[in-house]
């Protein structure tokens, strides 16, 4: 089944049709947040920086919740 993830294909980008957010951590050393900038900017998502290590949901908790609620507010009206 793990195999059959990589291989079957999905009929269509979700990112291209439906609203995505992201958040970038701009202390992270593990991801480069200037590449993870441009993937969300080329995907057209709403983004938010936060000053972050690259675990930024157990260091800003509250940051994150905020943005899935805003997420869920801009998709809910």
């Amino acid at each position: 089944m793990a195999a059959q993830a990589f291989s079957e294909q999905a009929p269509a980008a979700a990112w291209k049709t439906k609203p995505s957010w992201g958040l970038v951590a701009s202390a992270d050393h593990t991801i480069n947040p200037d590449v993870e900038c441009f993937g969300y900017q080329r995907a057209g998502m709403t983004t938010i920086e936060v000053d972050s290590s690259h675990l930024v949901m157990l260091a800003h908790p509250k940051r994150v919740a905020e943005l899935i609620h805003e997420a869920v507010r801009a998709t809910t009206r």
